[in-house]
Formats: C-alpha cells, structure tokens, sequence
C-alpha cells in the first residue's frame, strides 16, 4: 500500500505541476499580448461565462474530484506497520518504546555476527519480526538457523518488549558469483 500511495502521490505532483506550469505560461503570455500556446483563450473565456454551476458536466467533474479526495484520504488512513513497539519498563509512570527500524538494525547486526552470514534482512512487525540470513553455499542452513533463532531470540529478551514477540528466522543459501 505504501507504494501505490507514492506512486499515487507523485503522479498526481506531476500533473498538477504541469497544469500550474501551463497556466503560469499563458498568463504570461496574456499579459505581455502574445498569442495562446497551448489554450485557446477565447473558448476558456467563452466557456466559462456560459457555465452554470448546476451543469451536469460541472456537477459529474466536481463530484470526480471529491470521490478522488476520499479515496486518498482513506488510503492515508490505512494502518502502517508499526512506528514503535513498547518495552516492558518496572517503573509503571513512564513508557518506554523502540522504533521498528531500531529494532530491525538490531537484529540485522545481530544475525551478521555469525561468522557463516553473508548478508541479512529484517522486517519488524507489531508481533514479529523475519530475520532472513544468507550463508555462502555449502554452509549448512539449519545449523546456522539454530544459531541464528539462539541468538535473535536472546537479543529480543534482553529487549523485554511487551506482548509475546515472535522472530521468525530463515537462511538461504547465496548462489555463486562468477567473476
């Protein structure tokens, strides 16, 4: 969802950039006396001077632009992955939380002192994390997700984030380079 919002949100930049960029130039050549470029300005002024705001192509437009705004509005509103989880704090007057994406860089660093991981992702959810780790080929994948669950698992106790947080960890193998 995120990526449709961006790409929602850039192509609908773009197009008013350009309607404010085509508007800028006509005014200018209005008022220095030149011919139209792009619009034709006496159908704009002809146009304009005969429309009644109850026109049914007026009305379909306007109501257009509002269904747009809502389903914009509403995308923005769809809930996000978490921007913080809480951690368990003794003192009950004061919350402590981490960001997912500290949570994240944590647990990458984590699985990337194993000595057998090449590379590491992490995704941080409300309820879990995905650790995926990828080893160069012929290292054993299960004996490094033991390793890795041991030791991801650890650094999230010594977090004590609150609720029952899961990491789920998987390793791949990298496939070879040839040079």
């Amino acid at each position: 969802m995120r990526l449709v919002n961006r790409l929602t949100g850039l192509l609908l930049g773009l197009a008013l950039a350009c309607a404010a960029g085509i508007a800028i130039i006509e005014a200018a050549l209005g008022l220095l006396g030149r011919p139209a470029w792009l619009v034709d300005r006496s159908l704009v002024h002809r146009s304009l001077s005969e429309l009644r705001w109850d026109h049914p192509t007026l009305v379909v437009i306007l109501l257009a632009v509002v269904v747009v705004g809502l389903l914009l509005l509403l995308a923005q509103l769809a809930p996000r992955r978490p921007r913080a989880l809480d951690v368990r704090d003794d003192d009950r007057h004061r919350q402590v939380s981490i960001d997912a994406r500290g949570l994240e860089e944590r647990l990458r660093h984590t699985a990337m002192d194993d000595s057998a991981v090449l590379g590491a992702r992490v995704r941080a959810r409300r309820r879990g994390a995905k650790v995926t780790a990828a080893v160069p080929p012929g290292t054993d994948p299960a004996e490094v997700r033991g390793r890795l669950r041991q030791s991801v698992g650890e650094s999230v106790e010594e977090l004590r984030l609150a609720g029952r947080y899961r990491p789920a960890v998987s390793v791949r193998q990298a496939k070879e380079r040839v040079n």
